[in-house]
């Protein structure tokens, strides 16, 4: 899988099995057509994340676009291997924030004044 923007973490691909989703190393794992995943995509900046897959045969072709909060956990997908057999990039890229609702979704922690350090809640 190849980046491009910021992000926090991207977990590994769940493959969707018939006993629900099974985490699987995407660097080790052979998927097979037919199969099915979801990336989890944690971003570092509000805005959307564009997908795009790049055929074993080198063609780029966009197959989803997702607005993501800053630091909030989203789920891309479900994806499909179909057609061709060979390696296959799913490549990420992050747009800067598109509209004031999701730029106000995003949320800071600060230090909470008049409250001794170690206190706990």
């Amino acid at each position: 899988m190849q980046m491009i923007g910021t992000c926090r973490s991207v977990s590994a691909f769940q493959s969707q099995t018939a006993s629900g989703p099974v985490p699987v190393d995407p660097a080790t794992h052979v998927f097979a057509t037919g199969d099915r995943f979801v990336v989890h995509y944690r971003p570092t900046l509000p805005g959307e994340v564009e997908v795009y897959n790049i055929n074993p045969q080198g063609i780029e072709r966009q197959i989803d676009r997702v607005a993501v909060a800053a630091g909030q956990l989203a789920t891309l997908g479900t994806y499909e291997f179909r057609d061709q057999k060979g390696d296959e990039v799913l490549r990420l890229v992050m747009l800067p924030c598109s509209t004031e609702a999701l730029a106000t979704t995003t949320r800071d922690i600060v230090r909470v004044e008049d409250s001794p350090a170690g206190a706990g809640l």
